[in-house]
């Protein structure tokens, strides 16, 4: 009987000692605030590293930039799939959200606009581009500029937001830029 008795107490015990750490469906531990950031902050840095080196390797050749384009693709994914596997910070899913959005388009736009501006370059080379192909390789810069330009002010808002929630201090990082 008295073994009976212990085990809810036991249990009661282990669950007062349960710390206030945040754990996604994506299986990390968030200890804090700044964890959580950091989560977000590292996967676009290494997507920056990506499209610096997808910027060296277009250079050298359309193939070489296929290379980096898949690469891009695939780190947008795991990136993109990571972060929906975060959980709202105490019950605040702005920042994370923003970071859902801004992945989202990465990943959409590498697999489909990048893809399609490659055809058009491979076009270009040998000699079958239309007017029309190079008006749209012409605007693509722009084109991406305008999309991508509203998300990243709304996730640089939100992240600002959530730092000045959480106590934390945005230091400018060249990587980000």
């Amino acid at each position: 009987m008295k073994k009976y008795l212990l085990l809810p107490v036991v249990g009661i015990l282990f669950m007062g000692c349960k710390t206030k750490n945040t754990v996604g469906a994506n299986g990390v531990t968030y200890k804090n605030a700044l964890e959580y950031n950091e989560y977000i902050i590292s996967r676009q840095i290494q997507l920056q590293k990506d499209i610096t080196e997808y910027t060296a390797d277009a250079q050298i050749s359309i193939d070489e930039a296929d290379k980096g384009l898949d690469k891009m693709i695939s780190d947008a994914s795991v990136s993109l799939k990571d972060i929906e596997g975060m959980p709202p910070y105490n019950g605040d899913s702005t920042f994370r959200n923003a970071a859902i959005a801004l992945f989202s388009f990465y990943k959409t736009r590498f697999g489909n606009d990048f893809k399609d501006m490659h055809q058009l370059k491979r076009k270009l080379e040998n000699g079958t581009a239309t007017d029309d192909d190079q008006q749209k390789l012409d605007k693509f810069s722009d084109n991406i500029s305008a999309k991508e330009g509203p998300l990243d002010a709304k996730f640089k808002e939100t992240q600002t937001k959530f730092a000045k929630d959480n106590n934390l201090t945005i230091i400018e990082n060249n990587e980000q830029k």
